[in-house]
């Protein structure tokens, strides 16, 4: 619904038809101004890949790197050194992107151990990455005159998850550094693993079933959740 526009009308209708002719019962409009910020967290920006919104790169590369972490520990288990360094690499590039301080295409001797997978190039981290693009967008549209109260509260949420994936994605990337730097030693590898998890799914610290919205807890899943809760509309009787 986002992406078709900015006004939504309930109407009261009778019989079978073609396009809404009856009474409008219901009705909300979306704050103009800082509904565009909010679009391209959630449905799209004209500069990313697939022209996607920066959450949903977010939640998507979080998942990615989460599935590439458990790929770590599979081939750790093996002692296969090429292996380890061909996945601590494509964990690299989906963090750093192709502009990257760290990104290496991958060799052909990944390819023959079938690991290929490197990101959409985007990255997550840096100043261009989808975590700082979601933290921009969400203060803009934070920032415009006709942001709602719900907006910044669950914008404020948000900005608590992204907070912690860029503290769970530094940590994963400076292990994998220092794990293809010396991949017989693998003790890094467990940390790495539950960090790439923390960064998609959060992590229930305080024992109480859930993952809530706070530093320490929230990951991707939950960043994404605030940002559609930012987009509530509110509907009223129709004229």
């Amino acid at each position: 619904m986002l992406a078709v526009g900015d006004k939504l009308e309930i109407t009261q209708e009778q019989g079978v038809v073609n396009a809404p002719a009856g009474k409008v019962i219901l009705a909300g409009t979306f704050p103009v101004q800082a509904f565009q910020h909010i679009q391209h967290l959630l449905v799209g920006f004209p500069k990313t890949p697939g022209k996607i919104g920066f959450l949903i790169g977010v939640l998507q590369q979080a998942r990615l790197l989460d599935i590439q972490a458990s790929v770590l520990q599979s081939v750790s288990a093996s002692r296969d050194t090429v292996a380890i360094g061909c996945v601590t690499q494509s964990m690299l590039d989906i963090i750093d992107g192709t502009r990257g301080a760290h990104y290496q295409p991958l060799a052909a001797k990944c390819t023959q151990r079938n690991v290929t997978v490197t990101g959409d190039g985007f990255g997550m981290l840096g100043g261009h990455g989808f975590v700082a693009d979601a933290e921009e967008h969400a203060s803009l549209a934070l920032s415009q005159k006709d942001a709602t109260n719900v907006m910044r509260q669950h914008g404020a949420l948000m900005d608590k998850a992204l907070t912690n994936i860029t503290g769970w994605l530094t940590k994963i990337e400076q292990d994998a550094l220092l794990l293809q730097a010396n991949p017989t030693d693998r003790s890094s590898i467990q940390e790495i693993t539950a960090l790439a998890d923390d960064a998609y799914h959060g992590v229930d610290v305080n024992g109480d079933g859930q993952i809530d919205p706070v530093i320490g807890e929230a990951g991707a899943l939950t960043a994404y959740q605030q940002g559609q809760l930012m987009a509530t509309l509110s509907l009223a009787p129709g004229a």
